[in-house]
């Protein structure tokens, strides 16, 4: 009996172990210690699911693969094993067995924010919009305080020009973590479309100050000032944005 506790500690210990090296993107021992677990109990489909996520880092798909399918077969109610195998389908652009998968997941753990979060990114790629509302709703609903969930809401009501909406969404983000300067961008364009200019330079000025080497900020605020009739600003701006990014002039 003794034997058997500390075997049973031993692989808790390496889950543990395992899951904290693949937190800091330590791939290769995360993969020891998820293959040790494995080296004890081949019927560990938590070991198999997280080795997968490891695999999908160093871009070994076919092994990914193969470890979620191992996960899922063990245990058939495993939400996070059919989340996960989901992931890998969407990076693959396999947006249908994706969404199979998510939807799995979704009715076997439906208080999970991550699978809406992912099933609603599924939606954005198949230009289900409404759909993806819906799901990104969701996840906002069972974890409030996630930015990355306002912020996603917000480039799906830009799509649908919803300017006003996503606007909104965006200063939730603000909010949330001032820091998120991709925030600011979103929402000064989105002022831009609404011919809301001085408000659009603010936010470009601020995504400047939070990375002064962002060239499309420089570039967004050029045709602010451009539209405001402020030349000389514009054609600096313009010109910093082309240093940055010379990739940026010959896609124009």
């Amino acid at each position: 009996m003794g034997t058997e506790q500390g075997t049973a500690k031993d692989k808790y210990h390496l889950l543990n172990r395992g899951y904290h090296f693949f937190r800091n993107g330590d791939w290769e021992r995360a993969i020891a210690d998820f293959s040790e677990v494995l080296g004890q109990d081949l019927s560990c489909a938590v070991a198999f699911s997280n080795r997968g996520m490891v695999f999908i880092k160093l871009k070994k798909y076919d092994e990914a693969l193969s470890d979620f399918n191992r996960a899922i077969l063990l245990e058939p109610k495993f939400a996070a094993g059919y989340n996960n195998r989901g992931l890998l389908y969407f990076m693959l652009g396999e947006y249908e067995k994706a969404l199979d998968d998510f939807n799995k997941a979704a009715l076997l753990n439906p208080k999970k924010s991550e699978i809406y979060h992912n099933r609603g990114r599924t939606y954005i790629k198949k230009a289900e919009y409404n759909r993806a509302i819906a799901d990104i709703t969701k996840a906002i609903e069972l974890d409030p305080g996630n930015p990355t969930n306002y912020y996603i809401c917000g480039i799906v009501l830009d799509n649908l020009l919803r300017y006003d909406e996503s606007i909104k969404y965006y200063s939730i983000v603000i909010q949330l973590k001032p820091s998120f300067s991709g925030a600011y961008e979103k929402r000064g364009i989105a002022y831009n479309a609404m011919r809301k200019y001085e408000k659009a330079i603010h936010d470009f000025t601020r995504v400047i100050e939070l990375n002064p080497k962002q060239a499309s900020a420089y570039y967004n605020r050029s045709l602010t000032y451009e539209k405001l009739g402020h030349q000389n600003l514009s054609i600096i701006d313009y010109d910093t944005a082309i240093k940055l990014s010379p990739r940026l002039f010959k896609q124009l």
